[in-house]
């Protein structure tokens, strides 16, 4: 699935338009416009990030048509699906113990810490193998 269309139907499931979307995801409406019209170039990471976090799905799908397409099929045609409650896939896959709500308060400099914080810590730990089962 194109990155357009991908963005055209999360926003139509969650019954955003533009201006709803940039409030919500602090990207400039104009540059969600362009992007919707495909008068923009190439979507940058800095403004899909937003998005993607918005609507609880990984970033990649804005940039891979195949990952795009598994996104929208995992929505399911029939399944209507509620995105901006707490109970929404963001906060499901929210791995902190601080609620999801929180997170979502920050500033924009105070995410871009965490993120960098989290990324920091993440790249010293040792991963876990998983258990073999007997």
């Amino acid at each position: 699935m194109k990155p357009k269309d991908l963005l055209e139907l999360l926003m139509k499931r969650a019954g955003d338009n533009p201006n709803s979307l940039a409030t919500k995801s602090r990207v400039p409406q104009p540059t969600i416009f362009r992007f919707l019209k495909g008068t923009a170039r190439e979507p940058r990471l800095s403004t899909m990030e937003p998005i993607a976090r918005v609507y609880g799905v990984p970033v990649e799908a804005f940039f891979s048509e195949k990952v795009g397409s598994e996104v929208a099929q995992s929505f399911g045609a029939d399944e209507p699906i509620t995105l901006h409650s707490t109970e929404n896939l963001r906060a499901e896959r929210w791995p902190f113990s601080a609620p999801y709500e929180m997170y979502e308060n920050l500033s924009v400099e105070k995410k871009r810490q965490l993120d960098e914080r989290v990324s920091a810590f993440l790249e010293g730990a040792t991963p876990i193998a998983p258990e073999k089962s007997a």
